[in-house]
């Protein structure tokens, strides 16, 4: 039990996304799966690496591109590149999806379904045309794949057994329906 209050004091407010988008009641869709996805991004930086480079590699390359470039571009560009050393959605939900396959039991690559709903949430939050955004059916499928993912990754992190985790994600509703559209393979 105290692992689990020192898992829940660190992620402070993901549980909270997590539920009011999951458990919270109906809801607009591009609103729920925009939640979930946050929340697992917000899991991610709070556990997972937060940076691409090492920071030495990282502000080397920064220095050179500023050095190439004109003057009269460097203040753009250094605001620009303030923040390139963190990880995109994309690579923050490829390590989560990634580091807990073998629990959820994935069928598929986590770095294909992670581009997806990255994709799809720049979609819904730019307001953009993407052909790689998923559809109203394909958004339930994802949102479903991010929550399973991040309660997976919770009870891992908690200290369950790959077995335990397995067990009880086959009991789930959520999983239940992931295996009918093949993105799961949990028995």
């Amino acid at each position: 039990m105290a692992r689990w209050f020192d898992v829940y004091g660190r992620l402070r407010a993901v549980p909270t996304i997590a539920t009011a988008a999951m458990v919270g009641g109906v809801g607009y869709l591009d609103s729920r799966f925009l939640s979930c996805v946050q929340a697992a991004e917000s899991y991610h930086r709070i556990t997972g690496r937060d940076a691409v480079d090492e920071p030495t590699i990282h502000d080397a390359r920064v220095s050179r591109i500023l050095a190439a470039a004109p003057d009269a571009d460097h203040e753009w560009l250094r605001h620009r590149l303030e923040w390139s050393n963190q990880p995109s959605l994309a690579l923050r939900l490829e390590d989560l999806l990634g580091a807990i396959q073998h629990e959820v039991g994935f069928r598929g690559d986590p770095r294909r379904i992670a581009r997806r709903v990255a994709a799809t949430r720049n979609a819904l939050t730019h307001r953009t045309k993407d052909k790689r955004a998923a559809g109203w059916h394909g958004q339930v499928v994802l949102m479903e794949t991010v929550w399973l993912s991040l309660l997976a990754s919770v009870l891992k992190d908690t200290g369950f057994t790959a077995r335990f985790i397995r067990e009880r994600l086959a009991r789930d509703s959520r999983c239940r329906y992931l295996r009918t559209h093949d993105v799961l393979d949990v028995d």
